[in-house]
């Protein structure tokens, strides 16, 4: 259970008071966050500002939605998505790399056949590890390429394009074609 600051002292409350212990203001009621419906609202807000190019605020509403569902694959692969920040790959530090391709392989654990999830991960794989000859554990983009023949429909091709960019003619044909 997280702990809340009174709003009138900023002092951290007790576990379940109803009042500050230190200038008896009363506390807030918590809301319950562990509700699907909270994640649902917290996905749709991420969904949101991802299509307003908002990543960081993307990027929030996604890591609140894995607080309270840790198991869901659509928020690690949106994660993933708003962490590339419509940047083109090779223009990425290192971690950031790194972490997006985490987010997406969390995806893909819970969901092997998660369409985003795989497309970020070939972008990374391709464009980050695999041209820029950085060691990359797992498979290449072109066998996520081939698995991700089936799973691309318009709909994954309109949610992906405005925040990819490539230059490789693989991705191109894959991911945006």
């Amino acid at each position: 259970m997280a702990s809340r600051a009174c709003p009138s002292c900023g002092a951290t409350a007790e576990p379940g008071a109803e009042r500050c212990t230190y200038c008896r203001a009363a506390l807030p009621p918590r809301a319950p966050s562990d509700s699907p419906a909270v994640a649902a609202a917290h996905f749709a807000k991420g969904v949101h500002h991802l299509a307003l190019a908002e990543y960081a605020l993307a990027q929030r509403e996604f890591e609140a939605v894995l607080r309270v569902a840790a198991r869901s694959a659509d928020a690690y692969a949106h994660l993933a998505l708003a962490l590339l920040a419509g940047r083109h790959p090779r223009t990425l530090a290192l971690g950031v790399a790194r972490e997006i391709a985490r987010h997406a392989n969390a995806a893909l654990a819970l969901d092997g056949r998660h369409a985003i999830a795989t497309a970020v991960l070939a972008l990374v794989v391709r464009e980050y590890f695999e041209l820029g000859s950085v060691r990359h554990d797992g498979p290449g983009a072109e066998e996520l390429c081939r698995r991700l023949g089936p799973l691309m429909t318009p709909a994954v091709r309109d949610a992906l394009r405005p925040h990819v960019r490539t230059s490789d003619a693989l991705l191109t044909r894959t991911l945006l074609a």
